[in-house]
C-alpha cells in the first residue's frame, strides 16, 4: 500500500513579516507558538507578512496578507500541499506531492498553473533516509491513458553529508550526459536550528535546498536549519561560469535559538524570527 508524503514546497514557508517583533506580537495575523524551533513568522516589514500555523507540530498553513497561501492537509497517512495565488491573481494554483514507492524511493509530482504539464522527479534515499540522489524523470501530460511522458530530462543530483548524517554538506548537479553543471557546498553553526521543532520528513530540508540552489533567498534557507543553522552556502554554476557565496550571521536568544539573521547577499538581508 503506497504512502504519500507531501512536503510542500512548503515553499509555503518562504516568509516575510513585520518591522518589529513587538508589532508582530500585537498583530492578529500572526499566532505565536512561543516554542523555540517552531517559528510562527519571519519578517522584515510590517505589511509584507506571512504567518505559519501548525497542528501537532506539523505545518498546516502558510499565508500572506495578499491572500496567497499554502494549505497542507493530512489524511490517512497522506499529505497534500495546495498553492493558492494572491486574491487578485487568477493563475498560480498548484500542487507538489511526494509518494513513497518503496522503502528507499520517493516520487515527486509537481503541477503549477497555467501549465498543463506535470514534472516528475525521483528521490533515492540513503541509510539515514536522506536524499542520496534526485533524478528529474521528465515532463508528463495527463491523457485518457494516464500520464504520458512528453519530454525527457534525466538530469540528476548527488548529495553528500557529514559523518553524523545530520548535515547536508554538498550537492552536485549533473546533466543527462553526466556533465557536472553546478556544485553547492554548505557550512553550519553549532546552535539550535530555527526550524528544529517542525515535524518534517527527514529528507525534506535537503530537497528544499536542492530546488532552491539556483537562487537561495534569506527566508528559504531557514528550512535547512533543522538541526543547526546554515552559515555559508557557496554555489559554483559551472554551466554558466559563475560563482557566489551566501553568508549568514545570527542573533540568538538565551536558549541558543536564532532570533535574527543577517546576510551579505539577497533580499531581504535582515530577517527577524518569531516563535
Amino acid at each position: 500500500m503506497k504512502k504519500v508524503f507531501s512536503i510542500a514546497s512548503t515553499c509555503a514557508m518562504f516568509i516575510i513579516a513585520c518591522s518589529s517583533l513587538s508589532s508582530c506580537n500585537n498583530d492578529d495575523f500572526v499566532n505565536p507558538t512561543k516554542t523555540n524551533g517552531l517559528p510562527s513568522a519571519f519578517f522584515s516589514t510590517k505589511e509584507d507578512v506571512v504567518s505559519l500555523s501548525y497542528q501537532n507540530n506539523q505545518l498546516i498553513q502558510s499565508k500572506k496578507k495578499d491572500g496567497s497561501s499554502k494549505e497542507i492537509s493530512y489524511e490517512k497517512g497522506k499529505m497534500k500541499i495546495s498553492y493558492n495565488p494572491p486574491s487578485d491573481v487568477a493563475d498560480g494554483h498548484g500542487c507538489r506531492t511526494f509518494e513513497q514507492k518503496d522503502a528507499n524511493t520517493i516520487q515527486i509530482s509537481s503541477n503549477f498553473e497555467p501549465s498543463p504539464e506535470t514534472q516528475i522527479e525521483e528521490i533515492t534515499l540513503n541509510e539515514w533516509q536522506r536524499p542520496l540522489k534526485i533524478t528529474v524523470l521528465g515532463w508528463f501530460q495527463q491523457t485518457d491513458k494516464g500520464l504520458v511522458k512528453i519530454r525527457e530530462i534525466n538530469n540528476y543530483a548527488l548529495f553528500t553529508y557529514d559523518a553524523t548524517g545530520k548535515h547536508l554538506t554538498k550537492i552536485e548537479q549533473f546533466d543527462s550526459k553526466n556533465n557536472l553543471i553546478k556544485k553547492t557546498t554548505l557550512e553550519y553553526d553549532n546552535a539550535n536550528g530555527t526550524t528544529s521543532g517542525i515535524k518534517f520528513p527527514t529528507w525534506f530540508p535537503d530537497y528544499w535546498c536542492y530546488i532552491n540552489a539556483s537562487g537561495i533567498d534569506n527566508v528559504s534557507i531557514q528550512f535547512l536549519n533543522h538541526y543547526n543553522n546554515v552559515t555559508a552556502i557557496a554555489v559554483n554554476n559551472i554551466q554558466e561560469g559563475s560563482s557566489q557565496t551566501f553568508q549568514y550571521q545570527y542573533t540568538y536568544n538565551k536558549d541558543n535559538y536564532p532570533t535574527e539573521i543577517t546576510s551579505n547577499i539577497g533580499n531581504p538581508q535582515i530577517i527577524k524570527i518569531q516563535y
